[in-house]
């Protein structure tokens, strides 16, 4: 059959057929090449985790005017209901007008606690009890005094509270001081005195001046904050 005779119906659509299949099986082909492809293309994976934990910090004080701190006893005393009792000097019990008592107290790091130094302020006094000797009663708090320089009065050290603040300041004027863990476990101390007055009465004041007429004592706490360094 020459190429200008028509083919059969038949044998056309045979071919055809045959045309269509080696199609299928070339996409087929293609199609199976790319599947390869794509299954070579590795996959992994890296995870990284840790592990968080706190380092303990604590603040402890000392009432003892023993420059080894041996008249006292380390604690955390961290309640107003549990506040060092101050050891207050000859006088605190029957002060008169014109008369300053003076206490140490003293502060360090907990040895056992000891991951940071701290700096440390006193934020709060409290006082309660009669409200005219409260309302007179002023202080003032140093550092650089050892507990037995504080108890007996001396002069000098760093003020932190100046003088004539009230025993009710809730928010005093106050400079910070520091703490140290650097030789922990035997971390040093500092101490604080606490210097507390009864100012002089004005000259010609009666004897039976209600403001200076009192009925009660006066117990005052002071706060002490430190914040981590």
């Amino acid at each position: 059959m020459d190429a200008s005779t028509p083919m059969p119906a038949d044998l056309q659509r045979q071919q055809d057929r045959k045309r269509k299949r080696k199609a299928i099986l070339a996409g087929g082909v293609v199609l199976g090449l790319g599947a390869a492809v794509t299954l070579a293309a590795w996959s992994d994976d890296v995870f990284a985790g840790g592990q968080f934990t706190t380092g303990q910090f604590n603040i402890q004080g000392n009432s003892s005017t023993e420059n080894d701190f041996s008249g006292g006893t380390w604690s955390d005393y961290n309640t107003s209901a549990g506040a060092a009792p101050l050891s207050f000097s000859t006088g605190f019990d029957a002060m008169v007008p014109g008369t300053t008592v003076y206490s140490p107290i003293s502060l360090r790091i907990d040895p056992e606690k000891a991951a940071n130094s701290a700096n440390v302020r006193i934020v709060d006094a409290s006082s309660t009890g009669d409200a005219n000797l409260a309302a007179l009663l002023t202080y003032g708090a140093r550092t650089g005094l050892t507990p037995a320089e504080c108890a007996a009065g001396a002069a000098g050290g760093t003020v932190i509270v100046p003088a004539e603040t009230s025993v009710n300041a809730d928010t005093p004027e106050a400079t910070t001081f520091t703490l140290s863990n650097a030789d922990a476990p035997a971390t040093t101390a500092v101490t604080v005195c606490i210097a507390v007055t009864l100012p002089e009465q004005e000259p010609g004041a009666p004897s039976n001046d209600p403001a200076w007429t009192f009925e009660a004592p006066v117990t005052t706490t002071w706060q002490f904050n430190g914040e981590s360094l």
